[in-house]
């Protein structure tokens, strides 16, 4: 095997090494985005039960002193 012929196997390894990186990177980028599109679902979530809780939390603060 020639040396040029050398050189383009080792560029054409490495162009497959990169490729499968650049893959992996995509995925990784897709998998982020969906997990802050995630997060961002649950914050709004837990700023209703939140609230929710609050609301509970004073029912039961004017039930006692109801009671009292």
């Amino acid at each position: 095997m020639s040396k040029y012929e050398e050189l383009l196997a080792n560029q054409n390894g490495l162009l497959k090494v990169l490729e499968m990186r650049i893959s992996d990177i995509r995925k990784y980028q897709e998998e982020n985005t969906n997990l802050k599109q995630e997060i961002e679902t649950l914050k709004m979530s837990m700023e209703t039960y939140e609230g929710e809780i609050s609301k509970l939390s004073n029912k039961n603060k004017e039930l006692k002193m109801k009671k009292e």
